[in-house]
Parts: C-alpha cells; structure tokens; sequence
C-alpha cells in the first residue's frame, strides 16, 4: 500500500507517459482484482493508433457497448498468466474522471489457484512513447512486488511461493 501510496504522490509532482497497473489475489473470489489508470488523452491516442479509428465512447450511460471495445483494446495490450496459461479477465467498472483526465478501469481475471509463476503484460502507449512507464504492482498473499515495464521491456515474469 505505501509503494503505491508513493507512486501516486509522484505522478502528481511529476506528470509523465504512466499507467499504474494493480493486481491483487483474492482467495474468497477465486480470482485476481486488477486497477488500471491511464491518462484518458493516453488511452484516446493509444487506441486509435490500435483500432484505426476512434468511437464515441460512452461512459455515463449503457456502458456495454463502451466495455465491449475497451475490453477488446485491453486484450491486445495487456495479459495476465498463471504458469503460462493466459487468464481471461471481464471490465467489473468503468470511471473516468474528466477533471483529471484519468480513466480507472476495475478488472477480475478468474484463477482458481494461484501458481508460483505469473507473467504480466503491458504495452499501454509503449508505440507511442519512447519514455512510456507502465508500473505494475503483483500481490498475492504475502508476496507484492513492483516492476517498471518500457517500450523495450512490456512483460515481466514473478515467481511467487503462492503455489507452494
């Protein structure tokens, strides 16, 4: 909680290319809850670049059509594995805030049983932006690390003990 405590406070001195990605294991759920942020002018640029055009999305009313094409976005960018099997993960909320043009995704990537080993993808802006950090933040359990993923670096693999 302090790293991202402290994370946060930084971004706020320092506006840069960052997304912050947060995974954290959930026994009762069976399941991993994931927080992504983005800058929302971030992610509008990104996905375009992507999908090659840009809808209209709708965040205040029916949101399905709105989480159906950002889910499709998410799936080409980023990826959660559990001893090398991708997990399918559902949008569970959706929030931007145009004041500070922040977009907070809430994510649930179904794991029955947590392995030792999870690699985490993310190449959020990496196309767009040399100077591109996507910070990640894996716990489970007793275990919590961070990684900076760059352009020339979109996946990190953890070993964990969760497994054993």
């Amino acid at each position: 909680m302090i790293k991202v405590i402290t994370i946060l406070l930084w971004l706020a001195l320092h506006p840069v290319h960052v997304t912050i990605f947060g995974i954290e294991y959930s026994e009762s759920k069976k399941a991993f809850d994931a927080t992504l942020r983005v800058y929302y002018d971030d992610f509008l640029l990104d996905y375009e670049n992507l999908k090659g055009n840009l809808p209209d999305f709708d965040f205040a009313g029916g949101k399905a059509g709105t989480s159906r094409l950002i889910k499709d976005y998410l799936s080409d960018r980023i990826a959660l594995e559990s001893e090398a099997v991708r997990l399918d993960f559902s949008i569970e909320s959706m929030n931007l805030n145009r004041e500070e043009n922040e977009l907070t995704l809430g994510l649930m990537f179904r794991c029955s049983s947590p392995g030792k080993y999870f690699k985490v993808k993310n190449s959020i802006l990496t196309s767009l932006y040399n100077d591109q950090a996507n910070l990640v933040i894996l716990k489970i359990s007793n275990f919590e690390e961070g990684v900076k993923l760059t352009p020339g670096n979109e996946e990190h693999l953890f070993r964990t003990d969760a497994g054993e």
